[in-house]
């Protein structure tokens, strides 16, 4: 009896001694490790024995895509693995009028082995090959392999209903942007809408549960009157900046956008960021003032950019979700010396982002819920 006793102390001392020591996870590892030294880098060593819970602040960008193929079971899984408090579906639309998860409406020949396959007959084969989401049935589609570009790692491809039995599975929430409709013959924005709509009351998901995005002009009119109790939590993508000559940030147009009932409001992460007479990080005019209006403040994408450093070296354009604050970056671990800035002084509510665990290791870190 007393060797059992001394077996099970043995093996709880070697538990909690593992667990005091667990290493880091590695992707986070290798960002702190090649951060400056400083109190940020202290802070976030001093974290490592944390254990990581689940946050609504760690945005799964269409899953886990600085690994995964993007919006596909693998994907979505390791996102909530990873702590993301919500994964989003970008909805397109099929031939036969269904939704399913995939960003671009025709890059399919990049997101799928349709390449491969004799569907490959129904793409587009002028100068190049280009593959539409519209020109395939769902069922074609799903018979169909996600991947992700130049790399040979696939994935099983989702619907947006297969993604809400998933998600919902994995106890997280619904982030969904629905796109404009590559062709309008196929479905009007109100009809498109009101799918979303359905298929999640189909599923019984609760509406506080569900924060549709959306940027097309179309579709956010269609929310902003739908009066539906899953369009509560609308999330507006500023495309504003591309979209409208010599777009200037003011407070009238951020108060405006209240007027209208948006409340939550998802810009590129650059948007939010500028340099003082320091090259000091600091929040933008965009973040003042659309702060001061009452706006939450989501943005995208963390860790899109994946090793950055390497990539801006090899002049392979990684440096959109970084343009007004190039000169203050000096390697990848400045990935969270901006989250930093966007979190503490920015003040954003969430963050979308290629790899969750960065910024789910981060929120636990400061006790960002």
């Amino acid at each position: 009896m007393k060797h059992v006793n001394l077996t099970i102390i043995c093996i709880v001392f070697f538990l909690i001694f593992s667990c005091a020591n667990s290493p880091l996870p590695t992707r986070v590892n290798y960002l702190i490790e090649d951060m400056q030294s400083g109190d940020l880098k202290q802070q976030l060593q001093s974290c490592s024995n944390k254990s990581l819970q689940t946050t609504d602040f760690s945005i799964g960008h269409r899953g886990a895509l600085l690994k995964f193929p993007e919006h596909s079971r693998e994907s979505y899984s390791a996102a909530a693995k990873q702590g993301a408090g919500f994964i989003e579906c970008d909805i397109q639309v099929t031939s036969d009028k269904e939704l399913v998860c995939r960003h671009s409406a025709c890059d399919l020949q990049n997101t799928t082995n349709i390449l491969d396959t004799l569907l490959v007959n129904k793409c587009t084969q002028d100068s190049v090959i280009k593959c539409c989401v519209a020109d395939f049935t769902l069922a074609e589609l799903k018979s169909l392999k996600a991947k992700n570009k130049d790399k040979d790692n696939y994935g099983e491809l989702m619907s947006h209903a297969d993604s809400i039995d998933l998600i919902h599975s994995l106890g997280r929430k619904f982030i969904p942007e629905i796109k404009a409709v590559q062709r309008k013959t196929l479905m009007t924005d109100t009809e498109l809408l009101g799918k979303v709509i359905n298929e999640y009351h189909l599923h019984s998901i609760e509406p506080a549960n569900v924060w549709i995005q959306s940027g097309d002009p179309g579709i956010v009119q269609e929310i902003l009157k739908s009066g539906s109790a899953y369009t509560a939590n609308f999330v507006f993508l500023d495309y504003r900046y591309s979209t409208q000559k010599d777009y200037i940030p003011s407070i009238e147009n951020f108060k405006y956008l209240r007027s209208q009932g948006i409340e939550n409001i998802a810009p590129p992460m650059y948007q939010l960021l500028s340099l003082d007479e320091n090259q000091k990080i600091v929040p933008s005019s965009y973040a003042v003032y659309a702060k001061e209006a009452g706006l939450n403040i989501y943005t995208w994408t963390l860790e899109r950019s994946g090793h950055l450093i390497k990539d801006m070296k090899n002049g392979q354009g990684s440096t959109f979700y970084y343009q007004n604050i190039l000169p203050a970056i000096k390697m990848d671990g400045d990935t969270y010396k901006v989250l930093d800035v966007l979190a503490r002084d920015v003040g954003i509510k969430g963050i979308f982002s290629d790899w969750p665990e960065t910024v789910t290791y981060y929120a636990n870190c400061m006790g960002l819920e």
